[in-house]
């Protein structure tokens, strides 16, 4: 069965047209790259497979269940299996690294503090952070932020982990880290992950499958070693646009 799954989806934004049709699944512990020039909806269709937005048409299936076709109480149940860490990492300010990682199992699992602080320490501990859990997201660099951020979606217990440009601003030594940490997690924890990229390059290098968007419906799909070497114009277009060699 896959984790999740959208068929024929079908978005768009002040009537114009977004995912025209897309359709792609997930298996459990999988990792899957989706890419796509800029503007093709990449980050709508990540959002969109979970029920972050909703659709127009097409259906959206997360472990077997039709989202859409769910009471609104089990949409949130299915939808926290699947840890979603946005581009910015969009962590708290005003809280600390302990409290922003630990505010799922305290407001939603209800457990106590000393609990959550607990679960924060042991799953900062998996994304290699230890010591910082007392510091305010502006004392972070930018690679410990989005592993805060992986920590707290960590935090969840999810299936999955879905990814909005992990390595956007970050410098190649720590892009090259983050991409080693999403393969180790899913070797430790079994957690799959299926990441929206600019960077193929990087998505070669650790993805299992790479889809590519364009024109808002999903056009080609194959393994990552496929996918860098294929002779697609699509591919080789996106390859001179994102820098990539041919």
């Amino acid at each position: 069965m896959a984790l999740m799954s959208c068929t024929d989806v079908q978005v768009s934004f002040d009537e114009e047209p977004v995912l025209c049709g897309a359709t792609f699944a997930v298996e459990p512990g999988a990792i899957v790259g989706i890419v796509g020039r800029s503007g093709e909806g990449k980050t709508t269709l990540l959002k969109a497979s979970v029920g972050l937005i909703p659709i127009d048409g097409g259906e959206v299936s997360l472990l077997g269940e039709s989202l859409w076709d769910a009471p609104p109480a089990r949409r949130e149940e299915l939808r926290r299996h699947f840890g979603f860490i946005f581009q910015g990492g969009a962590l708290f300010d005003s809280l600390t690294v302990a409290e922003n990682v630990g505010l799922f199992p305290e407001r939603v699992r209800r457990v106590g503090r000393p609990e959550a602080r607990r679960i924060a320490t042991e799953t900062l501990g998996l994304v290699g952070l230890t010591g910082i859990e007392d510091l305010l997201p502006s004392e972070l660099s930018g690679g410990m932020a989005k592993r805060v951020a992986i920590a707290r979606a960590l935090a969840m217990e999810p299936d999955a982990l879905l990814f909005d440009e992990p390595t956007a601003h970050l410098d190649p030594a720590t892009c090259r880290q983050l991409e080693a940490l999403i393969v180790r997690l899913r070797a430790e924890v079994g957690v799959a992950a299926v990441v929206v990229s600019h960077d193929l390059e990087s998505l070669c290098r650790f993805a299992d499958r790479i889809i590519l968007l364009h024109e808002g419906r999903i056009v080609l799909e194959s393994t990552a070693a496929e996918f860098a070497e294929s002779d697609d114009p699509r591919v080789r277009a996106l390859r001179a646009t994102e820098g990539v060699a041919p």
